[in-house]
């Protein structure tokens, strides 16, 4: 059966070995004492916050790790995310 083409999946292929994330990110459990935080956004989002943590060379949850500390600063709380 022939492999569907992801055009994702080819430029995060194509871009420097830099942006692959660590070994030891890849499958890798979650600390004890952590929870998850999410919601549902459209597809495009999703797509879109992908490529921008691949062409900083950066994983998802560390941009939206990023982006928890700014609203945070922004109410005067501290960055804890």
């Amino acid at each position: 059966m022939p492999v569907k083409s992801n055009p994702l999946a080819a430029a995060l292929r194509g871009s420097a070995a830099a942006s692959a994330p660590a070994p030891a990110e890849v499958g890798k459990r979650p600390a004890k004492g952590t929870r998850l935080v999410g919601a549902h956004f459209p597809e495009p989002v999703h797509r879109q916050l992908r490529v921008l943590a691949a062409q900083e060379g950066r994983t998802v949850r560390s941009v939206l790790a990023e982006a928890l500390n700014s609203v945070f600063a922004k109410r005067n709380l501290p960055p804890i995310a």
